[in-house]
């Protein structure tokens, strides 16, 4: 999870992916002023770069969010010198074009208000996550409507779900938050999200982001309304099957001018 602006807007780092153990060619978006940001406290990501871990819950007896093993395990991450987590509640849709969002029982209110509170007693931030998820093959970038009608339909179910986890986050001090993950075929929405945002930031205190899927972060619309950028940085680099450090650090190059651009155009910084 990495922050920058301007002429150093990205820098790279690995983003951990870690659940607590069971006991024992894009288009650019059009130009648009960017809006400057409501108070200094909007830019909880200066000073990166910052080395992030998405904290997922588990599932196993005895573990999970708010759990000795989620507390053990968020240690462990800080002294590897993780300062961030994000925590994952997921919804479920049954297909793409689904607006009933189903809830995972295991991740309760309770348990993410915990889970922030033992993060935060080891230092560590929080970056509340709200997640759309599919059954495979489809994935969050599949959700869409065939009529304006059923947008409306989508927009007031997802509006519900992604309000109530602000609520939470207000509730739990959560440090930033996310309205929305890697919706590709969803965030040309403009307005919509715009609302969404405004009643979002209506609940909850912090700074908000969305979390682009690479193919749609230069695409997104709404930069403006949010206080950083969100991107799942899945670029694809090279075709080899074993390349080396200095190929992977060369195909880099392209994809950070890129970030870096879109980060002076906004004014936003950009955080994986």
């Amino acid at each position: 999870m990495v922050s920058g602006r301007g002429a150093s807007a990205v820098a790279l780092v690995l983003l951990l992916h870690s659940c607590e153990r069971p006991p024992a060619p894009a288009t650019a978006a059009p130009a648009r002023p960017p809006t400057p940001l409501a108070a200094p406290a909007r830019d909880a990501f200066a000073g990166g770069p910052h080395r992030g871990a998405c904290f997922a819950h588990a599932l196993a007896p005895g573990s999970g969010y708010g759990t000795p093993a989620a507390a053990a395990s968020l240690a462990e991450l800080r002294a590897l010198g993780v300062d961030w987590v994000s925590i994952t509640p997921f919804g479920f849709l049954p297909r793409p074009d689904a607006t009933d969002i189903r809830r995972l029982s295991g991740e309760s209110d309770e348990r993410l208000r915990a889970v922030t509170a033992q993060a935060h007693a080891l230092g560590l931030r929080v970056l509340l996550k709200p997640h759309l998820w599919l059954r495979p093959p489809h994935w969050p970038g599949d959700v869409a409507q065939a009529d304006e009608a059923g947008w409306q339909r989508l927009f007031d179910a997802y509006g519900e779900f992604l309000l109530h986890y602000a609520r939470v986050g207000r509730e739990a001090g959560a440090d930033a938050l996310l309205v929305g993950n890697e919706l590709a075929a969803a965030s040309g929405r403009d307005a919509d999200w715009r609302r969404l945002i405004a009643a979002a930031r209506r609940e909850f205190p912090g700074p908000l982001g969305y979390g682009a899927n690479y193919s749609e972060v230069e695409q997104v619309p709404f930069w403006d309304a949010l206080d950083f950028i969100g991107v799942s940085g899945y670029f694809p680099l090279v075709e080899s099957p074993a390349p080396s450090r200095r190929e992977l650090v060369a195909a880099w190059a392209p994809f950070v001018a890129r970030l870096g651009a879109l980060s002076r155009r906004w004014d936003r910084r950009v955080v994986f």
